[in-house]
């Protein structure tokens, strides 16, 4: 198994190709009011189509689309038509034609499906509203509808009904079916949290019956037990993203934080949780810069380091900083896709980095003891020593003597790990690592291994 680095794209917000005298000026900033969700700037999938070259060169390995059925708000939740692309973004062409560039670019493509509840203008939920066909298929508590948290647009499916889950995933004629043979890979699954694990598991099951590959849910919690046993194959990890916030911020210390990363790895398989999704901000969140400030570098650094798969909110690599929702969905700025964006090029080096090792996208997780505590220290390792990545973070405005202690019996005296980013360099000596961090700043080290000349790895470093 391995990790892919992803990218989260807002239909409407990314990119527009086409007519614009129906939407909001591009350069218009997101105003929060009641009804914001009814502004359109007019993004749509030929805008993506578009811009595929820039994300191949960005080094984005797969893409997932936020809804793109037929509703009535920019976000899409409210899904009025799980069969039809909404004809503000496009049609059927356009999808198909989306899915076959990205395939022919090396990428994979995940749609949002929100199983959990429809738009309140489904013709589903106004027949049930008459007493009609479907009234079964929404659920009810004293005769009154039940709606997703409370907001009166989404009334929740009833998915014990087996005729609707038949029409959502079953394997003939059914929703996922039709999107996975027009050439969607996998299905991000809004709110798989209140699915709860035998949908989720049934929903995963048939993605691969059909020929799809992955299935990852919307998951705010421990994910340990949704990506066992086939449940899904991954989550959006929210639970790691907890973590760093509360590392970075300096609410736990580096050890205390090593060790919930450990233990979960452990519970969870770190090899399972490689498709899982690492991501720092989504459309439901503030953005990266918003949250981390000046030590924004640091969480990047941690979330294409620890096991799973990298996702990009777009936008982060090119620095918005924006609260949350809505102006965490302003649109995309183009004019600062520019090689003299430091943003833009910091997560390009990065991206590349995570590609080219195998320790970062397939290795295994193991954690190191810091002599200081407010220092994070872990590695990324395969069977082969120089794969090794160590990686150290401190977050403190003070500069940092470390000792880390290892587990490591590869490690051999007076060689040196060197940081991918500046060149510090950190000495070995009986598996422990010595040096200096400095102050806010995080280090992805390597061992430099010259097999051409005298070198204690010359029989360790196998191949």
């Amino acid at each position: 198994m391995k990790a892919y680095v992803g990218y989260e794209i807002f239909p409407d917000r990314f990119y527009r190709v086409g007519k614009s005298e129906d939407f909001l000026s591009w350069d218009k900033p997101v105003v929060q009011h009641e009804g914001q969700e009814y502004d359109f700037y007019g993004g749509n999938l030929k805008g993506i189509i578009s811009k595929i070259p820039y994300l191949r060169d960005l080094g984005i390995e797969f893409i997932y689309i936020t809804p793109i059925f037929k509703a009535t708000t920019n976000h899409r939740y409210d899904c009025m038509d799980f069969f039809s692309i909404d004809p503000v973004l496009g049609d059927e062409n356009d999808i198909e034609k989306l899915c076959k560039i990205v395939h022919n670019n090396g990428m994979q493509i995940f749609i949002d499906v929100t199983f959990n509840h429809v738009g309140s203008k489904h013709p589903w939920f106004k027949s049930a509203v008459e007493n009609g066909k479907e009234k079964d298929f929404f659920r009810k508590k004293a005769d009154n509808f039940v709606y997703w948290a409370n907001v009166k647009n989404m009334p929740e499916l009833n998915l014990e009904n087996e005729k609707l889950k038949e029409i959502l995933w079953g394997v003939k004629n059914s929703v996922l079916e039709k999107w996975i043979k027009i050439g969607v890979d996998g299905l991000r699954l809004d709110c798989a949290y209140e699915l709860g694990y035998d949908y989720c598991h049934e929903i995963t099951t048939n993605v691969k019956k059909i020929g799809g590959k992955t299935a990852v849910g919307e998951i705010w919690s421990y994910p340990q037990e949704w990506i066992s046993n086939g449940i899904l194959d991954g989550v959006m990890n929210y639970y790691f993203m907890e973590i760093i916030k509360k590392y970075i911020s300096r609410k736990i210390d580096g050890n205390f934080a090593a060790k919930i990363l450990s233990d979960t790895v452990k519970d969870c398989g770190g090899n399972v949780l490689l498709s899982s999704w690492n991501m720092l901000s989504s459309h439901d969140t503030p953005r990266i810069k918003n949250i981390f400030d000046k030590l924004w570098k640091l969480a990047v650094a941690l979330q294409f380091t620890l096991p799973g798969s990298p996702i990009i909110y777009y936008g982060e690599e090119i620095g918005l900083n924006s609260k949350g929702d809505p102006f965490c969905r302003e649109p995309m700025k183009w004019e600062l896709a520019s090689q003299s964006n430091e943003t833009l090029m910091f997560y390009r080096a990065i991206i590349s980095l995570f590609k080219n090792s195998k320790a970062l996208n397939e290795g295994f997780f193991e954690s190191v003891i810091s002599n200081t505590p407010e220092v994070l220290a872990f590695m990324r390792k395969t069977d082969r020593v120089s794969e090794t990545k160590l990686v150290v973070v401190n977050p403190t405005n003070e500069d940092k003597k470390v000792e880390l202690y290892t587990h490591d019996s590869a490690l051999m005296n007076d060689t040196f790990f060197i940081d991918h980013f500046s060149n510090n360099r950190l000495s070995i000596k009986c598996s422990i690592i010595s040096g200096e961090i400095s102050a806010g700043s995080f280090g992805i080290f390597y061992i430099k291994i010259d097999d051409s000349e005298y070198t204690p790895y010359k029989r360790i470093n196998k191949s």
